[in-house]
């Protein structure tokens, strides 16, 4: 009877903690992808993914992380990719960037060259320029936060 018992206990905890929101989990808040037609030949295809975070330290402040990556497109064919990160806080009254990164790759035959990010106030900006093959195309993304976490 004494061993029901403990399965029983044991069984209940278990469900308790398997029904409990795992507070510090992120979750995907919305990816969006367009095309977008640069000129002379070159689309961009771009795709934006806002991840949601879990409270901070300071009451009512809260974290979203904003990804832009695109690829370049150049008549037809890719001929590279561009990423930009940002990580935002923001407490409903204000937002802010915290950091910044990028990170670019090219396809045989081209190249990328200038690859750089920044962030200020509530926006992230990164550019990056992809040449060869007769390509030569600068490129700029960016990501803003309003406060209330809304990242585009």
């Amino acid at each position: 009877m004494k061993k029901k018992n403990i399965i029983s206990v044991l069984l209940t905890v278990v469900m308790l903690f398997a029904m409990m929101p795992f507070s510090g989990a992120a979750n995907v808040e919305r990816v969006t992808t367009e095309t977008v037609d640069l000129g002379d030949g070159f689309t961009a295809k771009i795709t934006t993914t806002v991840i949601i975070g879990s409270v901070q330290g300071r009451a009512g402040e809260q974290t979203a992380v904003g990804k832009k990556e695109t690829d370049v497109i150049y008549n037809g064919s890719k001929i590279g990719e561009f990423k930009i990160t940002g990580n935002f806080s923001y407490n409903g009254s204000s937002a802010w960037a915290t950091s910044d990164s990028c990170s670019a790759s090219a396809k045989s035959g081209y190249r990328y060259s200038g690859k750089s990010s920044s962030h200020s106030g509530a926006t992230v900006r990164g550019s990056c320029t992809f040449t060869g093959n007769g390509a030569n195309k600068y490129v700029t993304l960016s990501l803003t936060c309003d406060r209330n976490g809304n990242v585009s």
